[in-house]
């Protein structure tokens, strides 16, 4: 899952992968933080389940970096989820936040468009 929070004027930006049993705890989401060296694991709301959480710019590029280097590993509405969540991280990088109200908007919109399942959201 890709996340894009906005509080106020305030945007922050992670990456959310959550999976049910402790088993997948300490077989899966424990390896994904020594394999990436970012991000940790937290107790999500549902009973039993995990998440692995990756939080702030310079973090999330690590998990996009991964993505990018193997192309085929996205399909349906992740893949285009991903490319939404990457052109929110790279408007947030270049500060396209602080920009104007029109910016702003754009970032709202394409939050609510993540994880959506049509094409149109598809960013080429």
């Amino acid at each position: 899952m890709f996340l894009f929070l906005q509080k106020k004027n305030s945007y922050s930006i992670l990456f959310d992968l959550s999976q049910k049993g402790l088993e997948n705890k300490n077989v899966l989401l424990n390896k994904l933080v020594l394999l990436f060296k970012v991000g940790k694991i937290y107790k999500h709301y549902h009973e039993n389940n995990w998440s692995f959480r990756v939080s702030g710019l310079s973090d999330t590029k690590v998990i996009i970096n991964y993505i990018e280097t193997f192309e085929f590993s996205l399909f349906t509405k992740k893949a285009s989820s991903f490319l939404l969540w990457k052109e929110i991280h790279k408007a947030l990088i270049n500060s396209d936040h602080l920009d104007s109200v029109k910016n702003r908007n754009l970032l709202v919109y394409l939050k609510l468009s993540i994880n959506i399942p049509s094409k149109e959201y598809i960013i080429k």
